[in-house]
């Protein structure tokens, strides 16, 4: 079905991106409970919602993703880590850890305050501020 879906397609995805405007259908999402724990014990506390939204407008999503990051990509932050293809939670780990042992081989010290947002953020363990006083 390809070739006959992907022309009325690519006119809809255009004219999308050229008028601003997104069909209100593809932002509707289904909603559905998904446990944080196995099993759950509490409706309230232990399930997180989960959208499920089309498939038509995660591929405009990804496609516009695509289009903007081609724009701004040469000004983004060298230490931006998150959301960005070829880099994870390593590289900013091995950034962070570079960091650390260049402000302590030239002589200076370090001090980090750790705070922890777990249960703000489902999965996030830690959150780490590094301050470098020399």
């Amino acid at each position: 079905m390809a070739p006959f879906i992907c022309g009325p397609l690519c006119a809809i995805y255009n004219a999308s991106v050229r008028e601003g405007f997104v069909p209100p259908i593809w932002k509707h999402a289904d909603t559905i409970p998904s446990p944080k724990v196995n099993p759950p014990k509490s409706l309230q506390s232990d399930l997180r919602p989960i959208s499920l939204t089309p498939t038509l407008s995660k591929l405009l999503k990804s496609f516009v993703g695509k289009w903007i990051l081609n724009v701004i990509e040469t000004t983004i932050d060298r230490r931006q880590f998150g959301a960005l293809k070829g880099r994870s939670t390593t590289h900013a780990l091995v950034s962070l850890l570079h960091s650390l042992a260049t402000v302590l081989d030239s002589g200076g010290s370090v001090r980090t305050v750790f705070g922890d947002f777990q249960k703000a953020f489902d999965r996030a363990n830690y959150c780490s501020v590094m301050f470098h006083i020399s």
